[in-house]
């Protein structure tokens, strides 16, 4: 009786073993894909700092251009 008990114990132990390695390979990969999700994240923040950024330029940009086809039109008394 002794031998089995040990035997059904060796066999659970062995069982939760192989669950907590399929559990650890499983965090692994959700790990992994935490870490992509946030490298997107942080591109994407980065995109989007960008686009706040780029409007007010390009706006100080077209008016100085305006400001000069302005000066060439009066130089050309157009």
């Amino acid at each position: 009786m002794a031998e089995v008990t040990e035997t059904l114990i060796l066999e659970l132990l062995r069982e939760i073993q192989a669950g907590m390695i399929e559990i650890s390979s499983r965090l692994t990969a959700i790990e992994r894909r935490l870490t992509a999700i946030e490298m997107h994240l942080t591109a994407i923040e980065h995109h989007l700092t960008t686009l706040t950024v780029s409007p007010p330029a390009i706006s100080d940009r077209l008016d100085r251009l305006e400001r000069r086809v302005e000066r060439i039109e009066r130089h050309l008394e157009l």
